[in-house]
Parts: structure tokens; sequence; C-alpha cells
């Protein structure tokens, strides 16, 4: 995908595919230098920010879970969560998870 401004057309995605492998990227510089910028899908991997994904889900840098007040705020943002969900609550300052049936203290 190109983007068109005053300098002219350059790239700033792509989408490319070969066996076994499956990348999306994006680089508003158009050099596509640095594997930060993909998602890639390799022999059934996945990796984010990685050139060559070495687990089933491999991501280069960190993993941040989303924030909530409290309980009230992080049910109204969250109505129908699935299990494996974490959050941090500021409140209690406790990561919380979602079992299935409930959210509990991870810590």
């Amino acid at each position: 995908f190109d983007i068109d401004d005053s300098n002219g057309s350059k790239p700033v995605a792509f989408i490319a595919a070969k066996h076994n492998e499956f990348i999306i990227g994006q680089d508003t510089g158009g050099t596509f230098s640095s594997a930060a910028n993909y998602i890639v899908f390799l022999e059934n991997k996945m990796g984010v920010g990685i050139g060559s994904p070495e687990a089933t889900l491999d991501v280069a840098g960190a993993i941040k879970p989303a924030v909530y007040a409290d309980d009230a705020a992080r049910d109204a943002a969250i109505p129908s969560p699935v299990a494996g969900m974490m959050i941090f609550n500021t409140t209690g300052t406790k990561f919380q998870g979602y079992t299935g049936a409930a959210w509990a203290d991870l810590n």
C-alpha cells in the first residue's frame, strides 16, 4: 500500500505471503527495515515485532495489560470477558484474570 503526498508516492504498508509464512508490515518511512513493524505468521507460530517467531505467540517488547481504576470500571469496559483475559486493577494494585466464571486476583 502506498501513500501519495506532496513528495510523491512511497510504500507505507505491505502484505506478503509464501509457503508457511504470512507477513503484515507497516513503515511510514517506506524502508521496511525493522521487524519491529511486522506481524509474522510462520509455521503455525505468530510473532509481533519479531521476524522469526520461536513460540506459538512470540512478542518482542513489553505486553501491556488493560488498566482499570476499579471493578466497576473494568466491568463497564469489558461486559463479556472471556477466560484467560488479564487486566491490572489500580485501586487494589492487583493483576486480575478472568477464569471463565469470575475475575480473580493473580497476586
